[in-house]
């Protein structure tokens, strides 16, 4: 990938990382990566050490994408069917993300929502498995 400002913002968005967020993560003001993203003339480009916390980020999140679809593998592989459909979360909010979350790992509803979105495409794209949102606390499978 060609390491560009646009690049950047969608590796970002894509992860579901807020402009703060990734300001928070680096220890600068959020007009820093307003101006790593701003695509006209000036500003700044994204520093090294930004891109990898982005790129870490996009590893995270590929490695749940990788997880989830080996479950839901596994359940088909186990009922020995086609599996028509999943229930995968979508967070309506941080509250109810941190109420009904089941594990403390610290995350934020808008990467977990990026996650699911992520998780929904390659179920669709590659097992034509469809996807059934469900509110956060409506779910009894979290990945």
């Amino acid at each position: 990938m060609r390491r560009t400002k646009a690049a950047f913002r969608a590796t970002r968005e894509m992860v579901g990382m807020t402009q703060q967020a990734l300001a928070d993560a680096m220890g600068v003001e959020v007009r820093s990566v307003k101006r790593w993203e701003n695509a006209g003339l000036g500003g700044y480009n994204p520093p090294e050490d930004a891109w990898t916390v982005l790129l870490e980020a996009r590893g995270a999140q590929m490695a749940v994408v990788d997880e989830a679809v080996s479950r839901v593998e596994a359940i088909v592989d186990e009922r020995g069917d086609d599996l028509k459909s999943v229930e995968i979360p979508y967070w309506s909010s941080a509250e109810d993300y941190e109420r009904w979350h089941v594990s403390d790992d610290g995350g934020d509803w808008r990467m977990a929502n990026a996650n699911s979105r992520a998780v929904a495409a390659v179920l669709d794209s590659l097992l034509a498995i469809e996807v059934d949102w469900v509110s956060g606390s409506d779910n009894l499978v979290v990945f």
